[in-house]
This record gives C-alpha cells, sequence and structure tokens, in this order.
C-alpha cells in the first residue's frame, strides 16, 4: 500500500490541504476559504475538514490519518507548533499544533509556510538535488527558507529566515511586525500597492489609467509595466524596491553562500522589471566568490510548493537544525 501524508498550506484568504504521495504527486485536495472567519477555533475547524476531506478519498472512512504538516504564514515558534505572530491570519501566540492535533486525533507539525515551500522545491521543483538553497518569496509579504547540507535551519527560536524583516532603511517606514525600515515595508506586494495608491492619489495618471480608471485595482505589475515603458515615477519606485530586494539577498547569499537561490512569489514573477534589476544589483554586491556558486532559478511548484513540501516534512520527520 503506498505510503501518503497529507500537507496543508495555510494562508490569510484559503486553506488548501492535500494527500500526497513520496514522489510528490498529489492524489487528493480540497479548498476551503477562511478570509471570513478567521479566529482559531473556525480555522482550526475548517483545516480538520479538508484533512479528513482528503484522507477519506485516500483511505476511506475511519482509516487510520497518515502524517501531516501545514505550512502557516507567520512565525512558528521552534518545536512547538505555536504560532508566535501571524499577521495575516491576525494571530498571536496560537497553539495551531495542539488545536489542530485534538481536533483530527494525531500528532501535526507546523511549519513556516516558506520553510515548507523551501523543502518543496528543494525535495521536488528548482532546487532539487542541491543540498545548499535559499528559497525567497516576494509576495504579499516577503519569507525565506534556508537549506544548509540538505538540513533546514530554523535557529534558536525558529525564525531564521524572516529575510522580510532585515532593515534596509533605518528608522524607515513602519512594518506590520511592528518594526520600522523592513524589507517587507519596501518591497513586499501589500506595501508596495499601498505606496502605490497613495501615489496615484497625488497625481500619476498613467497608473490610474493602467489601472482601468479604479484606485483599488493598482497593483505592482502595474507599475512593472510602467517601469519597463520608462515611466519615471514608476522606475522611482519599483527601482527602489528592486534596490532593497537586490542587496538583502546579496547580503544573504554572501552570509549564507547557497549554491541556489529559489525565488517565487507574485511580485517577483509578475515583475520582470523588478526582478531583472534586483538580480542586477544582487550580483554586483555579493561576495564574488560566493556569487560564483550560485544559480538563481525561479520556483517550478507554483501554488503546490508549501502543500508538498509541509506533506514530506510531515513524512520525513523534518530534518533540522
Amino acid at each position: 500500500m503506498e505510503t501518503l501524508s497529507i500537507g496543508v498550506d495555510l494562508g490569510g484568504t484559503n486553506a488548501r490541504a492535500a494527500a500526497v504521495g513520496a514522489d510528490g504527486r498529489i492524489r487528493a485536495q480540497a479548498r476551503e476559504r477562511i478570509a471570513n472567519d478567521r479566529r482559531p477555533e473556525s480555522v482550526v475547524a475548517a483545516v480538520a475538514r479538508l484533512i479528513a476531506t482528503v484522507a477519506g478519498r485516500e483511505a476511506g472512512t475511519g482509516a487510520a490519518l497518515p502524517p501531516i504538516g501545514v505550512g502557516v504564514a507567520g512565525q512558528v515558534r521552534l518545536g512547538s507548533g505555536v504560532v508566535a505572530r501571524g499577521p495575516n491570519l491576525g494571530w498571536s501566540e496560537v497553539d495551531l499544533g495542539s488545536l489542530l492535533a485534538a481536533a483530527v486525533g494525531r500528532p501535526v507539525s507546523v511549519f513556516n509556510d516558506v520553510e515548507a515551500i523551501a523543502w518543496g522545491e528543494a525535495r521536488f521543483g528548482a532546487a532539487r538535488g542541491c543540498a545548499d538553497v535559499l528559497v525567497v518569496f516576494a509576495g504579499t509579504g516577503i519569507g525565506a527558507g534556508i537549506i544548509s547540507q540538505g538540513r533546514i535551519v530554523r535557529g534558536g527560536s525558529g525564525v531564521a529566515a524572516e529575510i522580510g524583516h532585515l532593515k534596509v532603511v533605518p528608522h524607515g517606514l513602519p512594518c506590520g511586525c511592528g518594526g520600522r525600515g523592513c524589507l517587507e515595508a519596501y518591497a513586499g506586494g501589500e506595501n508596495l500597492s499601498r505606496r502605490l495608491r497613495q501615489a496615484a492619489q497625488g497625481g500619476w495618471p498613467e497608473l490610474l489609467e493602467a489601472a482601468g480608471g479604479n484606485e483599488a485595482a493598482i497593483h505592482p505589475g502595474l507599475a512593472d509595466r510602467l517601469a519597463r515603458e520608462g515611466d519615471p515615477r514608476a522606475v522611482e519606485i519599483m527601482g527602489a524596491a528592486a534596490d532593497h530586494l537586490g542587496l538583502t539577498l546579496a547580503n544573504a547569499a554572501t552570509l549564507i553562500n547557497p549554491s541556489r537561490l529559489v525565488m517565487g512569489g507574485t511580485v517577483w514573477l509578475h515583475c520582470p522589471w523588478l526582478a531583472r534589476r534586483a538580480e542586477e544589483k544582487m550580483r554586483s554586491f555579493i561576495l564574488p566568490v560566493a556569487g560564483e556558486a550560485l544559480s538563481l532559478a525561479n520556483s517550478q511548484l507554483g501554488d503546490e510548493a508549501g502543500i508538498l513540501g509541509a506533506a514530506a516534512l510531515a513524512r520525513e520527520g523534518a530534518p533540522s537544525f
């Protein structure tokens, strides 16, 4: 009988679960919207339903559940399953591991979402076969996962890869983490979109026209297109975001010395002008010897990376240090 595990991707809008084989192929999957009620008890109930659904499709009602791994957008305390801070969910100090284990009747492993994405890309995607990997996703926020010698680097409290909260401007723009000057405040999709809307309100008809006259529809991809066309406001704002991201990547790669950098997330994948400028900035500032060993690749697994990684981590026992 095939050995399966269940991976869960828990974001601020949707929860998804899948039964996954050891080969990384999804055997069954389900999704539920949670944006309307993000209370921990409601989210746990939704995730438990999804787990029962995908397990039932594969194993039959009443069968013992396979190993379960959950990737959640937030800071997860090392070895505890506690989400110390989950801004997308509005959570603080939520013991997701214990709550979900009680709901499904077996232990559950909880990981940071980009940590799970990193493991998915390392096992089945753009970093397959690489022992030293840095995975960075620039989307709504900015997160990372570090794999060194085939093991996830978690650090003393489990937040070793919080690259989005490295400071790029001392005492700069406020960030959702409570600090100021974080990379995420300048290059994260949510904050970048807000800054673009503010610029449009101040008089930027080209951007408003690109959004069809709908200010709420403004997003970084539109500004990236304008930057490619040479619009000076777009070049200024998107260029600053790209430069902050590129310099941070250079510093991270110099410190960690990965052989593969995997990039993903909506800002990176939908903003080619920004991505190209950020890579150029990274290459110009990275320690040359570290740069010689580094290859950059875009994520191959897309939205499935987190689910596949969480399932694999649950099955394989989450090798880490």
